[in-house]
Protein backbone atom coordinates (compact mmCIF):
# COMPACT_ATOMS: atom_id res chain seq x y z
CA UNK A 1 0.00 0.00 0.00
CA UNK A 2 1.23 3.19 -0.94
CA UNK A 3 2.74 6.25 1.41
CA UNK A 4 -0.52 8.01 0.31
CA UNK A 5 -2.81 5.52 0.58
CA UNK A 6 -2.01 4.94 4.40
CA UNK A 7 -1.97 8.48 5.24
CA UNK A 8 -6.07 8.66 3.04
CA UNK A 9 -6.53 5.79 5.64
CA UNK A 10 -5.91 7.14 8.61
CA UNK A 11 -7.32 10.76 7.49
CA UNK A 12 -10.29 8.47 7.52
CA UNK A 13 -10.04 6.70 10.58
CA UNK A 14 -9.30 9.68 12.69
CA UNK A 15 -12.30 11.67 11.10
CA UNK A 16 -14.76 8.70 11.67
CA UNK A 17 -13.30 8.58 15.62
CA UNK A 18 -14.36 12.44 15.35
CA UNK A 19 -17.56 11.84 13.97
CA UNK A 20 -18.76 9.11 16.94
CA UNK A 21 -17.37 10.91 19.32
CA UNK A 22 -19.57 13.33 18.41
CA UNK A 23 -22.58 11.22 17.79
CA UNK A 24 -21.93 9.76 21.39
CA UNK A 25 -21.91 13.64 22.86
CA UNK A 26 -25.36 14.24 21.15
CA UNK A 27 -26.63 11.38 22.52
CA UNK A 28 -25.23 11.42 26.42
CA UNK A 29 -23.31 8.55 26.01
CA UNK A 30 -19.83 8.14 26.25
CA UNK A 31 -17.19 7.47 23.33
CA UNK A 32 -14.59 4.77 24.10
CA UNK A 33 -11.30 5.14 22.10
CA UNK A 34 -8.11 2.83 23.34
CA UNK A 35 -4.79 4.36 24.43
CA UNK A 36 -2.30 4.31 21.94
CA UNK A 37 -4.93 4.14 19.12
CA UNK A 38 -3.01 6.56 17.01
CA UNK A 39 0.23 4.16 17.09
CA UNK A 40 -1.49 0.72 15.96
CA UNK A 41 -3.01 2.60 12.57
CA UNK A 42 -2.90 1.23 8.79
CA UNK A 43 0.67 2.02 9.16
CA UNK A 44 1.84 0.10 11.70
CA UNK A 45 3.31 -3.51 11.67
CA UNK A 46 0.65 -5.98 10.24
CA UNK A 47 0.96 -7.63 13.90
CA UNK A 48 -0.03 -4.51 15.82
CA UNK A 49 -2.31 -2.95 13.36
CA UNK A 50 -5.70 -2.46 15.18
CA UNK A 51 -7.30 -1.30 11.84
CA UNK A 52 -6.22 -2.65 8.13
CA UNK A 53 -6.69 -0.74 5.12
CA UNK A 54 -6.88 -3.78 3.06
CA UNK A 55 -6.93 -6.46 5.74
CA UNK A 56 -3.99 -8.87 3.45
CA UNK A 57 -2.10 -8.74 5.82
CA UNK A 58 -3.98 -9.24 8.62
CA UNK A 59 -6.62 -11.35 7.47
CA UNK A 60 -9.23 -9.29 8.12
CA UNK A 61 -11.54 -7.09 6.51
CA UNK A 62 -10.71 -4.01 4.26
CA UNK A 63 -11.25 -1.14 6.79
CA UNK A 64 -12.41 -2.89 9.87
CA UNK A 65 -11.22 -3.95 13.00
CA UNK A 66 -8.43 -6.38 12.75
CA UNK A 67 -8.89 -9.39 15.90
CA UNK A 68 -6.19 -7.45 17.95
CA UNK A 69 -8.14 -4.29 17.50
CA UNK A 70 -11.34 -5.78 18.10
CA UNK A 71 -9.86 -7.32 21.88
CA UNK A 72 -8.54 -4.08 22.56
CA UNK A 73 -11.48 -2.39 21.97
CA UNK A 74 -13.70 -4.80 23.94
CA UNK A 75 -11.53 -4.80 26.58
CA UNK A 76 -11.68 -0.74 26.69
CA UNK A 77 -15.29 -1.29 26.99
CA UNK A 78 -15.42 -4.09 29.60
CA UNK A 79 -12.86 -2.22 31.63
CA UNK A 80 -14.85 1.29 31.57
CA UNK A 81 -17.67 -0.60 32.37
CA UNK A 82 -16.26 -2.52 35.52
CA UNK A 83 -15.17 0.83 36.42
CA UNK A 84 -18.48 3.23 35.87
CA UNK A 85 -20.31 0.01 37.67
CA UNK A 86 -17.79 0.36 40.64
CA UNK A 87 -18.01 4.02 40.90
CA UNK A 88 -21.29 4.50 40.78
CA UNK A 89 -22.28 1.47 43.45
CA UNK A 90 -19.29 3.22 46.17
CA UNK A 91 -20.83 6.42 45.37
CA UNK A 92 -24.16 5.53 45.99
CA UNK A 93 -24.79 2.43 48.59
CA UNK A 94 -28.50 2.65 47.83
CA UNK A 95 -28.15 2.29 44.38
CA UNK A 96 -29.34 -1.28 42.47
CA UNK A 97 -25.75 -1.30 40.16
CA UNK A 98 -23.59 -3.38 42.55
CA UNK A 99 -20.07 -3.76 41.50
CA UNK A 100 -19.51 -7.21 39.83
CA UNK A 101 -17.21 -9.76 41.61
CA UNK A 102 -13.79 -8.97 40.64
CA UNK A 103 -13.42 -12.24 38.66
CA UNK A 104 -15.96 -10.95 36.08
CA UNK A 105 -14.75 -7.38 36.19
CA UNK A 106 -10.63 -7.46 35.81
CA UNK A 107 -10.67 -5.41 32.56
CA UNK A 108 -10.65 -8.48 30.08
CA UNK A 109 -13.51 -9.22 27.84
CA UNK A 110 -14.39 -12.98 27.69
CA UNK A 111 -15.94 -14.44 24.58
Amino acid sequence: MSLTDRAWIVDLTDRLNVLMSDAASRHGTKFILPANADQHTACADPAQRWVDGSGRLTNSHSMHPTALGQKVMADAVVGDICASVGSEAAENPRSKKRALPVTQCDGRARF
